[in-house]
């Protein structure tokens, strides 16, 4: 259950930002989340689709809603 709030609130923040880069990493991020993965298993996604951009904004939404315990 806490972690459908944090998915949702990591979406709430994070879709209605202006960088698209901050919007694809909520959306990874959450879309890791849900399936079981970390944090760490989006940052490879967008890694892996060569997106560093998007890398540090997903580590700067998981330090900012304090999601290092997944």
């Amino acid at each position: 259950m806490h972690q459908d709030a944090d998915i949702a609130a990591l979406l709430h923040v994070n879709l209605n930002e202006s960088c698209p880069y901050r919007r694809r990493a909520a959306v990874t991020l959450a879309r890791s989340i849900r399936a079981g993965g970390s944090p760490h298993d989006a940052a490879e996604a967008l890694d892996g689709r060569a997106q560093p951009q998007a890398v540090d904004a997903l580590w700067d939404i998981v330090r900012d809603l304090g999601l290092f315990y997944l």
